[in-house]
């Protein structure tokens, strides 16, 4: 489903965002 495959690259985005931001404290 697309619905499915959109809501995963959100999830993955987001969680690589999570990563970088605790990886690379502002």
């Amino acid at each position: 489903m697309i619905v499915q495959k959109v809501f995963l690259a959100c999830n993955f985005f987001l969680c690589e965002i999570y990563f970088y931001s605790n990886y690379l404290p502002m």
